[in-house]
């Protein structure tokens, strides 16, 4: 069940541009970006001439190691504001999200248990690793079980039967994160690209 009434990963995809257009819009009026872009160029410069005298001069080369470092704490006090606010407001969102679209666990007792999903309840009999799901029946694991308009993984774990959302289904697998992606790993799939957008618009350094 979402908010909008859209799919899940459209709706992700609203809640992300909302959210990584705020967390660029504190890095672009918090922060100094003619000062910041200013330490970036000495840091850089610094960081060349010291590449330079490593053979020729150590000590120098350690003396101006030294003062990149220091500039490089200076970056990160400048950053600090907008990123602690960027912790608060992704650490407010997240868990909200996780509760609308994460994992769904029920307990079992006596091959019996409950769950709801997407505001529908749900009884469920475990037998022999068989789950039966009103008339759904799929033996654990069930990958890209389709319950109430959705593909689920679900898996017996310590005890319980979970139940993983799957938001994407690729037509094709990826190395490491096979084909289909839960509401986290679309969000982050979302956010970085959205992230590196709005800040180059913006001119946001970080």
């Amino acid at each position: 069940m979402t908010i909008t009434g859209l799919p899940i990963f459209l709706e992700e995809l609203f809640f992300s541009v909302l959210l990584t257009f705020l967390i660029s819009i504190f890095y672009r009026f918090l922060i100094n970006q003619n000062e910041l872009k200013e330490l970036k160029a000495r840091m850089k410069e610094k960081q060349e001439k010291a590449k330079e005298l490593i053979k020729t001069n150590p000590q120098e080369a350690n003396r101006i190691t030294g003062e990149t470092l220091a500039l490089t704490n200076k970056q990160f006090r400048m950053t600090m504001k907008p990123m602690l606010l960027t912790l608060i407001v992704v650490g407010l969102i997240l868990p909200v999200m996780a509760d609308m679209y994460g994992d769904k666990i029920s307990s079992i007792e006596n091959n019996m248990g409950n769950i709801t999903l997407d505001g529908k309840n749900y009884t469920l009999q475990l037998t022999a690793g068989k789950l039966s799901l009103d008339n759904i029946e799929c033996n654990i694991p069930c990958n890209g079980q389709t319950i109430g308009g959705y593909n689920w993984n679900i898996i017996l774990e310590d005890g319980k039967v979970k139940f993983s959302r799957v938001v994407v289904l690729l037509p094709f697998s990826l190395p490491y994160f096979q084909n289909d992606f839960g509401w986290l790993m679309w969000y982050i799939i979302l956010s970085i690209p959205l992230g590196q957008l709005f800040r180059k618009l913006m001119g946001a350094e970080i």
